[in-house]
């Protein structure tokens, strides 16, 4: 078995090509969004964006309110600095309304404590146990 150390000092020519794709990011911050809409960027096509969960100093100059209230202009200008793969402020201003909206509740999801998010999925597991047997 490998340790941490070996892999580190494994020669530059046993690394993956530079060709090979990246994993998708993953970590505790980070949400997927799958894109009903993909994005064209030349020829690279994007099916799905993740939202890192913004710090601080990403918010600067916008409104917190207004971002949990999902205003547009606010949401519109958060994005870029949050997108993965990073998003232009062009291709943000492009999405669709399904799109933008997702992205909307996962930022707005950001501003909620544990306990709001765990009532919330109570609510939630509560109306489609109830909508299953209707």
């Amino acid at each position: 078995m490998k340790s941490a150390t070996d892999s580190a000092e494994a020669p530059a020519d046993l690394a993956a090509p530079a060709s090979a794709p990246s994993p998708a990011p993953t970590g505790p911050k980070l949400e997927e969004i799958p894109l009903e809409t993909p994005i064209q960027r030349g020829s690279t096509t994007i099916s799905t964006v993740h939202l890192r969960k913004p710090g601080a100093g990403e918010m600067r100059g916008l409104q917190l309110q207004a971002l949990q209230q999902g205003d547009v202009n606010n949401i519109l200008a958060l994005l870029p600095r949050i997108t993965v793969p990073p998003l232009s402020q062009q291709e943000c201003e492009k999405l669709e309304p399904v799109d933008l909206g997702a992205m909307t509740g996962t930022i707005q999801s950001f501003f909620m404590s544990q306990m709001d998010r765990a009532l919330l999925a109570k609510v939630m597991g509560a109306i489609d146990s109830e909508t299953s047997t209707s």
